[in-house]
């Protein structure tokens, strides 16, 4: 529970260091950065109230659906900017709808008695993912540029590796919990590395943005 403990708080300090960072060089985010941005800022705040909840006993499922809905729609908003051609982005569009409505009846089906996002959990992982991945592949067919120099790249492989486990595990936690909660605790522990890397490259993308105070360099 310790090495839980510990990596749930690294994930924490670093999702915080890139909204630091982010906001730093807000003047030189694009449309699409800055939503996501805010969105991550939303999960962030999420995870420090969910300290306080999870102490108090509060049922932190229940609590937790409403920045999942926000922080989703955010992160989608944002890829859908990052898009290349007008068609693509109505897609990303298309599918933030889509979301909000699944996110809806999922409310329906799980009700207020189940401890995981049964439903709304995988489907909110499973968008961000397809989100990102869709973005990834359009941006790397337009760029002639070194992909390791955008933030796209960084914010797409980052999030990947984050809500790419998670649509794999959220249905797993509740299936095999109480059944074999070491396996659930093993599972979420693999959940937070990953997580705790994908926010790593999130805040290395982050930090080759340049400062609005530095002037960059142009090309001739």
């Amino acid at each position: 529970m310790r090495f839980i403990a510990v990596f749930g708080s690294l994930v924490t300090v670093v999702m915080g260091l890139v909204v630091f960072v982010a906001a730093r060089r807000w003047a030189s985010l694009d449309s699409g950065a800055r939503w996501i941005t805010v969105g991550i800022g939303v999960f962030f705040a999420w995870a420090l109230i969910s300290v306080s909840a999870i102490a108090l006993g509060a049922r932190t499922r229940v609590v937790q659906e409403i920045p999942s809905l926000l922080g989703t729609v955010l992160f989608l908003r944002g890829f859908a900017d990052w898009q290349p051609k007008a068609r693509q982005r109505r897609i990303v569009l298309w599918g933030l709808a889509l979301f909000v409505v699944l996110w809806v009846i999922a409310q329906i089906l799980q009700g207020l008695s189940d401890q995981f996002s049964t439903v709304s959990g995988p489907i909110h992982a499973m968008m961000v993912t397809a989100a990102a991945g869709f973005t990834l592949i359009n941006r790397v067919q337009v760029t002639d540029d070194r992909w390791t120099a955008q933030l796209w790249f960084w914010v797409s492989i980052g999030f990947m590796l984050d809500y790419g486990t998670l649509t794999v595990l959220d249905p797993l936690w509740e299936n095999i919990f109480g059944l074999r909660n070491d396996l659930v605790l093993a599972a979420y522990v693999f959940h937070l590395v990953f997580s705790l890397f994908g926010y790593v490259l999130l805040l290395r993308g982050f930090s080759g943005v340049p400062s609005p105070r530095q002037p960059t360099t142009v090309s001739r």
